[in-house]
């Protein structure tokens, strides 16, 4: 690879020895087939549609982490003919992650999400099978600020919210139903899924909400709150 190569873009690739990155990657796309059993030393950047990880440690270095596709395959082809690998996610994400993308496609095995890294600021699960919290984040990164959940239910107790939080969804058909903690002041933009029914006070701050067509108890809104009902 050239020295002065940054950025990796594999559209179809099965590694089974170590590579030899140049100093100056930071970014890796895979696209297709297996992740590296080494990667960049300087890596900062890393997203993979692949559904298949491997067992090589990610290096804390990474910031900015994608993974889509996330199911378990069987070793083998498919009807197309093109490989599949069994999917691992890795047993420890990157202490210095700040944000973190996963999406699950199909309807496989459930993934065992390890804890999340103190530092993460951003939080997007998309799931068609709720995850299982290998550390239950019961009181989710101090940092974190968004918070995506869109899966069927959220799998563990929420006790206290970060007070940087500027947004916090579920989906629509979220099973969630707990009491929230107090919302934070920060807090711009609450969605909440058909299935919640607790009372809800809501920061003076927030912006969008959306709410179940069915919650029985009274809410006050702010005033120029944007409201949706689901």
């Amino acid at each position: 690879m050239p020295a002065t190569l940054s950025a990796v873009d594999l559209h179809t690739s099965t590694f089974d020895m170590p590579v030899s990155w140049p100093s100056g990657v930071t970014k890796l796309d895979i696209t297709c087939g297996s992740a590296p059993v080494t990667f960049p030393p300087r890596l900062t950047h890393f997203s993979s549609d692949s559904g298949y990880i491997g067992q090589a440690a990610f290096p804390d270095t990474i910031l900015y982490m994608e993974l889509n596709d996330m199911d378990t395959f069987s070793c083998g082809h498919d009807d197309f003919g093109n490989e599949e690998f069994p999917f691992h996610f890795p047993p420890v994400l990157p202490m210095q992650l700040r944000e973190l993308r996963i999406k699950q496609m199909g309807l496989g095995e459930i993934i065992n999400i390890p804890a999340l890294p103190p530092k993460l600021e951003l939080l997007h699960i998309d799931c068609r099978v709720t995850p299982t919290w290998l550390v239950s984040p019961t009181h989710l990164p101090k940092d974190l600020r968004v918070c995506i959940l869109e899966m069927p239910d959220l799998g563990f107790i929420l006790e206290e919210l970060p007070s940087k939080l500027k947004e916090l969804s579920f989906r629509a058909d979220c099973g969630f139903d707990q009491p929230l903690p107090a919302l934070p002041q920060t807090l711009r933009k609450l969605r909440l899924g058909r299935s919640f029914t607790h009372p809800l006070t809501l920061p003076a701050g927030i912006e969008e909400v959306v709410l179940p067509l069915a919650l029985a108890h009274r809410v006050k809104f702010p005033r120029g709150v944007k409201v949706e009902w689901v």
